[in-house]
């Protein structure tokens, strides 16, 4: 009997793996939760991360995570997904709540029927629902923004969340079932209700407090999270729209649980005199650095010791004595696993640097890094972690919008790539702790947008009137850094080398010792035009990493005589010109597939598309269909991964230069 539940556990197990990882490959993110069966018979999940910020897409992090929670329930984060819970439980019945309601719970072209017996309806996420939204009606409940469900298919002691109506492979299609009307109306009228019925309202409206909540570190003490949260009410005089916002911030909290936000919420009571109010919000918030941002909007107090130095701090950790972090070696051991932008290249609140000598082509490899970042396309070889890309032109603005329509016309026009133009002084002011107004926009900027990567193109251009050769100086373009990287981007310098050896940046050697990697661009070979470039720091990585490009040139228009306007543009190649890579299959024939229908159409494919034709075809796998899905997703992944297809709003196209490279392919 014993070996009997082994067995039944180790399945359960490998099935929940097996789902995180399909679910994750239609681009939903997952993470690992503790799902147990308390005395009472009720259920009780805990988060086994903080997966506001740890959710992922990743086969490899959710392998690693996996491996170290084998039990774990995968759960699925919810906003590009909205989900409509009818509940058939407790006395409550939300299927015949909904359709009293006068709406077709068949209008949902996929759903999942819970243990319990009752039903998630998906629809495509809508952005003005955040987190969750419960009561609509008795046994109706929502998740959007900031909320989670179990993912399809998830196994708990409870029994299997199973697939009802629809396929997991064609997820994304089915999401084109539109939320009904009806529900989103009631959404935001039971908002609007709770707030009038408010008899003292907040002094600040709930959207007021998302900046400085947003340097709050939301896993504090527990004493200090329910401070946190007595003030966010105290503030909003205990409104929904305040509850939104008490529920986005605790949502990265271990064990985030959004029952125990609301319950919590409906405790408190405002009181005049209260010990508790929004100005406990605001001191916490200066102590992670929000005073030197954006204060000035909420007081009008000027701390002379709150300078720029103050940027310079350790990001907030669990467990701290004054200035310090204590860790023991098993805290150490069960860290969650390592985010990255570009895989072994760069990770979140890192800075790095790419430089060498005027016209070695810096400010052709950096656009193209961060274009690669914006469409979630691989860096020569590298994974990337898809998200916003701010790139500041702080030289040659109109030479760096022409090298950006060459990349969009060679690799697409991703929404996610921001060229920031406007900024020329991201310096003055800071040594005497003002701060430069062009500093203070894009720091609001990323507060808001919260990009992975931002480049700063050139950083003598950025940074007039700096003294590059001081330890001030260049201590202060750390602490510029390391600001705008505070809310999570990694941010890139592109400047010069120095003039002896040209082989470190140039300046004070405070800044290439702050720095988490930096890459050396050399002039092209003249006899093959390759430009091969040298990893002279990476704390993430191996520094043998191949880099190597030419320069080509693409027409990007005609100037007011009708003459051609050409701009460079970033062609990765092997560092060894005489040795081309050899695709073999099964990726050769998929990305065969992909060519030959983007080349039949003259536009992007939809992965089911592309999946039909490489299901049917014997040379992506000798095994059946079900083999064959396999190595197709294999395949699709690895082509991403070495940037010879991209992916962009849903869609997939190879890369425009490499078609031919494969014609002779092994």
């Amino acid at each position: 009997m014993q070996e009997k539940h082994i067995r039944i556990e180790n399945a359960k197990q490998s099935h929940n793996r097996r789902v995180a990882l399909d679910v994750a490959a239609t681009g939903n993110r997952v993470f690992p939760v503790r799902v147990r069966r308390m005395s009472d018979g009720k259920k009780h999940a805990r988060p086994l991360i903080q997966w506001g910020t740890g959710a992922t897409t990743d086969p490899d992090e959710i392998h690693a995570l996996w491996d170290k929670y084998p039990d774990a329930v995968p759960g699925m984060a919810t906003g590009n997904i909205f989900v409509v819970d009818l509940d058939d439980r407790d006395g409550k019945d939300g299927l015949s709540a909904y359709k009293g309601m006068n709406l077709d719970p068949d209008d949902a072209l996929f759903v999942v029927r819970t243990p319990s017996g009752g039903l998630h309806l998906y629809f495509r996420g809508v952005d003005d629902l955040t987190i969750s939204q419960s009561d609509i009606a008795p046994g109706i409940d929502t998740r959007g923004h900031g909320g989670f469900v179990f993912a399809p298919g998830a196994r708990t002691v409870f029994g299997e969340y199973k697939i009802e109506r629809g396929d997991l492979w064609d997820l994304d299609e089915l999401l084109l079932g539109k939320l009904p009307e009806r529900i989103r109306t009631a959404l935001i009228r039971k908002n609007e209700v709770s707030e009038e019925d408010q008899s003292e309202p907040g002094e600040y409206a709930a959207a007021e407090l998302m900046r400085p909540l947003s340097f709050i570190p939301s896993d504090l003490p527990y004493g200090k999270w329910v401070d946190i949260l007595m003030a966010i009410h105290h503030a909003t005089g205990g409104s929904e729209a305040g509850l939104a916002s008490a529920q986005t911030w605790s949502s990265d909290y271990p064990g985030y649980n959004p029952k125990e936000v609301r319950d919590k919420w409906r405790s408190f009571v405002k009181r005049s005199g209260s010990k508790i109010t929004a100005d406990t919000l605001f001191a916490e918030a200066r102590k992670h650095g929000w005073h030197s941002v954006a204060a000035a909007n909420f007081e009008d107090v000027d701390d002379p010791e709150d300078d720029f130095s103050d940027l310079l701090g350790p990001e907030p950790l669990p467990t701290k004595v004054g200035g310090l972090t204590f860790q023991t070696p098993g805290q150490l051991r069960d860290l969650p696993p390592r985010h990255y932008v570009i895989k072994n290249f760069i990770a979140p609140h890192q800075i790095g640097c790419i430089f060498g000598e005027p016209g070695a082509g810096k400010s052709v490899l950096a656009p193209y890094l961060a274009y690669m970042v914006a469409t979630g396309a691989g860096f020569f070889g590298l994974k990337t972690r898809q998200g916003g890309a701010f790139y500041v032109a702080a030289e040659d603005e109109t030479g760096m919008a022409s090298r950006v329509a060459a990349l969009a016309d060679e690799l697409g026009a991703p929404d996610q790539f921001k060229l920031v133009l406007g900024c020329s002084d991201l310096f003055s002011g800071q040594v005497e702790g003002k701060g430069s107004p062009d500093f203070q926009a894009l720091l609001e900027a990323i507060t808001l947008s919260r990009p992975r990567l931002v480049v700063i193109d050139t950083l003598a251009m950025a940074m007039p009137g700096l003294e590059e050769n001081t330890p001030e100086g260049m201590g202060c373009v750390v602490a510029i850094g390391k600001a705008l990287a505070r809310h999570g981007a990694a941010v890139i310098f592109v400047h010069h080398g120095t003039k002896a050896d040209g082989n470190t940046p140039r300046g004070s050697s405070v800044f290439n010792g702050a720095l988490d990697v930096s890459i050396l661009v050399k002039k092209a070979d003249p006899k093959s035009g390759i430009i091969k470039n040298h990893l002279k720091k990476n704390r993430n990585g191996p520094t043998d990493l191949d880099i190597a490009f030419r320069i080509g040139t693409r027409n990007v228009g005609v100037d007011i005589d009708g003459d051609t306007v050409s701009a460079p543009i970033c062609e990765p190649c092997s560092a060894e010109p005489d040795n081309e890579y050899k695709l073999k299959n099964p990726p050769r024939a998929v990305l065969n597939h992909l060519r030959t229908l983007f080349e039949t159409d003259g536009s992007p494919v939809t992965e089911d598309t592309w999946r039909k034709e490489c299901v049917a075809d014997d040379q992506v796998s000798k095994a059946k269909a079900d083999g064959r899905r396999r190595a197709f997703r294999r395949a699709r992944d690895e082509l991403l991964e070495l940037g010879l297809v991209v992916f962009e709003d849903g869609l997939y196209r190879p890369v425009g230069k490499v078609e031919g490279a494969f014609d002779e392919c092994d």
